[in-house]
C-alpha cells in the first residue's frame, strides 16, 4: 500500500468487546505512519540522508552504496547492501550518439512478500493464497529531466527561478532574488543545461529593468559563450551585478521580450515564442527575515501538496558511445542535514572562525608594531652650540640660530641630546639630566626644539635648571621624517566582497573585487589549504562537498604585493 493522503488523522478508538478486522489495523498502520512522516517532511527534510554513492564499477556498471534517504513525502528509503546495477537494466537507460547525461533516481516501493495458504475465510474472494507481509523496498531509474524546482526549501523562497527557453538539447534558467534591499546590490544569474557538453553555443539576451539599475541603464545585456563559461554543478552559469533603487516597498521587474533573445548553436538559430517577466519586492527591512517569514507562513502548503519527488542521487555522464565516464553526486544538492552533521558543522565553523580570528588579531598586531617600528625614510643629525656667555643663572633661556635639517618641507621628528664637555669624552645625554647627577660635566638644561615645517628649519631652545659657569651648550640633534598617513591612505589595495554571507555545499558564487587607489588588472585567483573547493579565473568559487570555513585570495598579476584574503561559510 503506497499511501499518499495523510490527512485528515483518524486512529482507533478502543472498547471492551470491539472487533478488530483487517480495516481497523490497517487504520492503526496508517496513522502511525502518517505521523512519522510528517516528522520526516517538516523537521527533516528531503534528500539524502547519509551514504547511497554512486560509485562507478566500471563502464557499465555503478554500485549504490548503502544508506538511507527521505521521499517527497516523508517515506524512508533504506539501501542495506550494496547494489551493482548494469546500466542497461536500469529502467530508462537511454544512450545517446553523441556525449550527454542522465540523472539516476531513488524512488520509494513497495511489494507483497510471505505468500501464505488461504484460510476458511478472511481471504480474499476466490484466492487461494495471500501475502503475509509487505516490504518496503526501493528502485532505481534513468531521466532525462532534472527534478521540479523544491518550492518546500529555504532557497525555493530566496530564489525566483524561471525556465525562460527550454527544447529538447538546451534549457535556459533565470534566478532572481524575491526580495532586494533597497539600493543594495544584488545578482541576477543565467543558467544554461546543455544535453550535449561538446557542443559549442552562444546565448544573447537583454534584459530590460524596472526600479533595477546594471552599470547605470535600465536594461543588462548578458552574453553565454559556452567555451568562455565555467561550468558550475554542470551548468553554463553567469552572473551579473545590479542594484536596485532607493526606494521600498515596490516591484523590481526583469523584463525578456522575444527578439531580445537568441541561442545559437551549429547552424541554427533558437528564439522565444513569448515574453518572460520575473518579479522581486523591494524592501527596507532585512532579506532574511523577509525569506524565513514567508518560508514560515507557506511551508505548510507547500509540503502538503507539492507533487511527489523522488531522490536525485546522481547524473552520469556518456560518451558517444553510450559508455560510463564519469558521475557527479547529488547535483541538485538534495541532503537532509542531521543533528550530527549540524553538530559537527558547528564544531568545524566555532574551530575555523575561532583560527580566523585569532590570525586576523595576529596580523593586526604584526602590522601595529611594524609601523611603529619602522624605520624611517630620510634621517639627518648634527651638532648646535649655543653661546651662554660668562654662564647663566636658573631658569635663563637661551636660543641657537635657526638650523635647516635638510628633509625637506613638511613634519619630521626633532630628538635632541646634551653633549658632555669635550675634556671628559664621555658621551650625550637624552632626556632630563638630572637623573645623571653624578655627570658634572653635563651642563643641567632642559631642551625643545621648534619646527618650521614650512622652511625645513628649527630652532633649539634651552632653560637652565642650574647656574653654570660653562661658556656654551653643545646639543646633538636627530631629525626623521616618517611615511606620512595620507601615504598611508593612498596604498593601492583591493578588496573583496561577496552576494552572500555563506553558501550550500558544491555551490558556486560569484567574487567581486572593488580596486582601490588603482585602475582594473588582472587577477590571480586561489583557494588557501586543501580540500577548500575550487575557484576560477573569473572568480566564480565553488565549495567542496564538506562544510567549513575556507579561505579565498585574490593577488594582482602585475603587483603580487597588492592582494586581498576573504573567508566563505560553507554549510551542508
Amino acid at each position: 500500500m503506497i499511501n499518499l493522503s495523510y490527512f485528515p488523522y483518524k486512529r482507533n478508538r478502543y472498547y471492551d468487546g470491539k472487533l478488530l478486522s483487517v480495516s481497523e489495523f490497517e487504520t492503526e498502520q496508517k496513522y502511525m505512519n502518517d505521523k512519522r512522516r510528517l516528522s520526516n517532511r517538516f523537521l527533516g527534510g528531503f534528500g539524502v540522508v547519509c551514504g547511497l554513492q554512486v560509485v562507478a564499477v566500471s563502464e557499465e556498471r555503478i554500485s549504490i552504496e548503502p544508506g538511507v534517504g527521505l521521499d517527497g513525502y516523508g517515506r524512508e528509503i533504506v539501501v542495506a547492501k550494496p547494489d551493482v546495477r548494469r546500466l542497461t537494466d536500469v529502467e530508462g537507460y537511454s544512450p545517446h550518439t553523441s556525449a550527454s547525461k542522465q540523472y539516476l533516481y531513488l524512488e520509494y516501493n513497495e511489494h507483497p512478500a510471505d505468500e501464505v495458504r488461504q484460510q476458511e475465510y478472511g481471504m480474499e474472494q476466490g484466492a487461494d493464497s495471500c501475502c503475509n507481509s509487505i516490504v518496503e523496498d526501493y528502485s532505481l531509474y534513468l531521466s532525462d529531466r532534472t527534478p521540479e524546482p523544491d518550492t518546500g526549501t529555504v532557497d525555493a523562497f530566496y530564489w525566483t527561478q524561471r525556465v525562460i527557453y527550454e527544447d529538447d538539447q538546451f534549457q535556459v534558467q533565470l534566478f532572481l532574488p524575491r526580495y532586494l534591499s533597497s539600493g543594495k546590490p544584488f545578482y541576477l544569474t543565467v543558467k544554461v543545461l546543455s544535453r550535449d557538453l561538446s557542443r559549442a553555443f552562444s546565448l544573447k539576451m537583454r534584459l530590460g529593468l524596472h526600479c533595477v539599475r546594471c552599470e547605470g541603464k535600465d536594461f543588462i545585456d548578458i552574453t553565454l559563450l559556452s567555451q568562455n563559461t565555467p561550468l558550475v554543478d554542470g551548468a553554463y552559469q553567469m552572473s551579473c551585478l545590479c542594484q536596485s533603487m532607493n526606494i521600498t516597498e515596490d516591484l523590481a521587474q526583469i523584463q525578456l521580450d522575444p527578439q531580445g533573445f537568441s541561442l545559437e548553436a551549429g547552424h541554427s538559430v533558437r528564439k522565444l515564442s513569448q515574453s518572460v517577466q520575473l518579479q522581486a519586492v523591494i524592501t527596507n527591512r532585512s532579506v532574511e527575515d523577509c525569506v524565513t517569514e514567508d518560508y514560515s507562513a507557506r511551508i505548510f502548503q507547500y509540503a502538503s501538496y507539492r507533487p511527489c519527488r523522488d531522490i536525485c542521487l546522481a547524473a552520469l555522464y556518456y560518451d558517444g558511445q553510450g559508455k560510463l565516464q564519469r558521475i557527479r553526486e547529488v547535483p541538485f544538492g538534495q541532503r537532509v542535514a542531521t543533528n550530527g552533521e549540524l553538530a559537527l558543522e558547528n564544531m568545524v565553523l566555532k574551530e575555523r572562525l575561532s583560527w580566523m580570528e585569532q590570525r586576523l588579531f595576529l596580523e593586526k598586531e604584526e602590522k601595529d608594531l611594524s609601523r611603529e617600528w619602522q624605520s624611517p625614510i630620510a634621517m639627518a643629525e648634527g651638532d648646535a652650540v649655543i653661546p651662554l656667555g660668562i654662564g647663566g643663572k636658573v631658569g635663563k633661556r637661551f636660543f641657537s640660530e635657526e638650523i635647516a635639517h635638510g628633509l625637506g618641507l613638511g613634519k619630521v621628528t626633532i630628538v635632541l641630546g646634551v653633549e658632555e664637555n669635550e675634556f671628559q669624552q664621555r658621551g650625550v645625554v637624552y632626556g632630563s639630566p638630572e637623573i645623571f647627577d653624578e655627570r658634572q660635566a653635563v651642563v643641567m638644561a632642559e631642551t625643545a626644539a621648534l619646527l618650521d615645517p614650512a622652511k625645513g628649519t628649527f630652532i633649539i631652545g634651552a632653560r637652565l635648571l642650574e647656574a653654570t659657569t660653562q661658556y656654551e651648550l653643545k646639543i646633538h640633534w636627530t631629525a626623521f621624517r616618517y611615511e606620512d598617513q595620507k601615504k598611508l591612505a593612498q596604498e593601492k589595495k583591493l578588496l573583496i566582497s561577496s552576494p552572500t554571507k555563506s553558501i550550500r555545499v558544491m555551490e558556486s558564487v560569484y567574487l567581486s573585487v572593488k580596486f582601490v587607489q588603482m585602475n582594473p588588472t588582472d587577477l590571480i585567483w586561489s583557494v588557501v589549504g586543501e580540500n577548500s573547493g575550487s575557484i576560477n579565473g573569473n572568480g566564480c568559487y565553488t565549495a567542496p562537498n564538506h562544510p567549513g570555513v575556507y579561505e579565498v585570495q585574490a593577488v594582482c598579476a602585475y603587483d603580487p604585493d597588492v592582494k586581498a584574503n576573504t573567508f566563505l561559510v560553507v554549510k551542508p
